[in-house]
C-alpha cells in the first residue's frame, strides 16, 4: 500500500502550492488528479512541488508530462524527468 501525503497552501486568490511527499503509484494517482484538476478547472495557477517524493511510476510519469504547460514543477527529484 502506497502512502501520498499531499499538502495545499494558497499563495494568493489566484494561486496555490500542493507540496507532495512519500510514494506516487497507481493507488495514490487518483488523489494527485484530483487535486491538481480541481484547482486547474478552478482557474488557478498551480505551484507543484514534489521534493518529497520517493517513488513516482510510470503512468504518474506520464500524467505529470501532461501537465507540464498547466503547472509550474518545483524541487523534482533527481531520477524524475519530464
Amino acid at each position: 500500500m502506497s502512502s501520498i501525503y499531499i499538502t495545499e497552501t494558497t499563495i494568493d486568490e489566484h494561486s496555490i502550492a500542493i507540496i507532495v511527499d512519500g510514494v506516487i503509484d497507481d493507488n495514490s494517482l487518483p488523489a494527485l488528479k484530483k487535486v491538481c484538476e480541481s484547482h486547474l478547472k478552478n482557474g488557478k495557477n498551480v505551484s507543484l512541488n514534489l521534493r518529497g517524493t520517493q517513488y513516482i511510476c510510470r503512468e504518474v510519469r506520464d500524467y505529470l508530462r501532461k501537465l507540464k504547460n498547466q503547472v509550474q514543477f518545483e524541487d523534482l527529484p533527481i531520477f524524475m524527468q519530464l
